[in-house]
């Protein structure tokens, strides 16, 4: 159905339009967020001086206002490098800690319940990992799922849409319980009458839980000969 000459002639940007955004739109859509598509910076990074572009992020309405929950990285068949895929990982990676970070900051108790999801395609394959808070200063990167475009007509006989399906609800079910963790445990709920009594409980230091997002543009430089040249 879909030969490796074709694939080899799609442009990062025509896998996009022809095989993933429809897929991701139409699921996505009904619930409460923004797919951002194409080479787009955080907010939180920009002010932290991160050139971090990511082709997808996932923004969240939330109680507080719009927030990033998940990033995505595209490549296409011709540039399925280890130094592409690597490279492209690194940044969503860090990425994802930036969210992670400013969600972490928002909330009122420790920060284990929170993860990102972190979206990685080559070609017509995906894989899904998440980065979480496991204890101070420990984050933890999980891989989550593998999922594949179905390119045979005998892959979708036997369920290969319905697979592709299940794997986005299982990003959807990771935005959804990080996206509740943060509207529920971002409310202040201090009694107001005991803060004033000077009885208030203390307060969970989140600061002491994060470490910062730290970035070698020289390191990064020397393996991020990603051949993603669109020229074709």
């Amino acid at each position: 159905m879909l030969s490796d000459a074709y694939l080899k002639k799609c442009s990062k940007q025509s896998l996009v339009v022809k095989y993933w955004s429809y897929l991701f739109e139409q699921h996505f859509s009904k619930k409460s967020l923004f797919l951002q598509w194409g080479d787009t910076i955080y907010t939180e990074c920009k002010r932290l001086n991160l050139d971090f572009k990511l082709d997808l992020r996932f923004i969240a309405e939330t109680n507080k206002g719009p927030v990033d929950i998940s990033n995505g990285e595209f490549a296409k068949v011709q540039a399925a490098t280890k130094s592409k895929y690597y490279s492209d990982k690194l940044k969503a990676i860090l990425t994802a800690k930036c969210h992670l970070n400013h969600l972490a900051q928002g909330l009122q108790g420790t920060p284990k319940g929170l993860k990102i999801p972190i979206i990685m395609v080559m070609g017509i394959d995906c894989h899904v990992f998440s980065l979480s808070l496991i204890d101070r200063g420990v984050y933890i990167l999980q891989q989550v799922l593998s999922i594949s475009y179905p390119r045979m007509c005998h892959q979708v006989s036997k369920g290969g849409i319905a697979k592709l399906l299940d794997g986005f609800a299982v990003i959807e079910d990771l935005i959804d319980d990080t996206i509740n963790i943060y509207d529920e445990y971002s409310k202040n709920i201090d009694n107001i009458i005991d803060k004033i009594d000077g009885n208030s409980k203390k307060k969970v230091d989140i600061d002491k839980w994060l470490s910062p997002v730290i970035w070698d543009e020289d390191d990064y430089s020397e393996c991020s000969d990603t051949g993603e040249d669109e020229e074709d």
